[in-house]
């Protein structure tokens, strides 16, 4: 939990002129349609609580064990039922150009997601035609190829511009695109893809992988048991080393598993958002009964 200065009383009515303008906070209560600082209950804002722009690159972040001594989190959007949804705040993202923090859905944005629907290889290269090879030609991929799969075609959907049902307008344009690597199993090259929303990496499947991976470099790790520990499984976008037709896919307080491409899965993706004329996220009410200025809970 963060202290800030109790001096944001004064000029309040400037500092939410600014975050107004920024697109964050609505003139009234807060809806869907904004970010807002979360104590985890979904409850509606207040305008006595702030986690200044740098504490959204920098205090949350995770240690290179995939923990943190203060989670943030934050509401952003909705869930496939109409729901507010919720991410995790994770900081920075280096290969993301101007001020961002990297966020990752704390719960599955979608559910009963495949992977793809087909256990088959794939021929038709305008299934992948948006993935960068560096220029190598690609005639065939496996059924677990990232760029080529239902899951990643869904990603896409929740923010082509004309779908709103998850993001509105405003939100989609404050949602910086990353580029992420993956690899291509059959071809055994890398390629990446450049979204606003992705699903996150891991580097196998097993007892001894317990880690999942965001950001555009893959170095923001996060453990299992401590950003997942309940819920439902969710899709990775990393392939499975020894299967054509599986994935693999996060077993929420425990691993990393694989799972074959057609079975169903939820969708719990990582996405970037752009801070650069932001000064604050928007207020939320702290957990006690009383509101303090200038604090931001943590989230146990």
């Amino acid at each position: 939990m963060m202290k800030l200065k109790h001096n944001f009383k004064k000029g309040m009515a400037l500092v939410l002129s600014l975050v107004m303008a920024a697109g964050l906070v609505p003139a009234m209560s807060g809806g869907a349609d904004t970010v807002q600082a979360a104590t985890g209950t979904g409850t509606e804002p207040s305008v006595t609580a702030f986690a200044a722009k740098d504490q959204l690159m920098t205090a949350f972040n995770p240690d290179s064990n995939g923990t943190a001594t203060t989670k943030g989190k934050l509401v952003f959007g909705k869930n496939s039922d109409g729901n507010l949804q919720e991410w995790y705040i994770l900081g920075a993202d280096s290969g993301v150009t101007r001020d961002n923090t990297i966020i990752f859905a704390a719960s599955p944005i979608a559910t009963v997601q495949k992977f793809d629907s087909s256990s088959t290889n794939k021929t038709d290269s305008n299934l992948w035609s948006e993935c960068n090879y560096g220029g190598a030609s690609v005639t065939e991929v496996f059924a677990n190829h990232y760029g080529a799969s239902e899951l990643r075609a869904v990603l896409k959907g929740m923010t082509d511009g004309s779908n709103t049902s998850c993001f509105t307008t405003a939100e989609q344009g404050l949602m910086n695109d990353t580029t992420v690597t993956t690899t291509d199993k059959k071809n055994r090259k890398n390629y990446t893809t450049t979204d606003k929303l992705y699903a996150l990496a891991a580097d196998g499947a097993g007892d001894s992988y317990k880690i999942i991976k965001a950001g555009s470099d893959n170095r923001t790790v996060l453990a299992i048991r401590n950003y997942c520990n309940s819920g439902e499984g969710f899709w990775m976008r990393s392939p499975n080393d020894s299967f054509s037709y599986a994935s693999l896919y996060a077993w929420p307080d425990h691993k990393v598993n694989l799972k074959e491409v057609y079975y169903y899965a939820a969708v719990q993706p990582a996405s970037n958002l752009n801070l650069s004329s932001v000064l604050f996220a928007s207020a939320a009410k702290v957990a006690s009964s009383v509101e303090t200025y200038g604090r931001i809970d943590s989230v146990k």
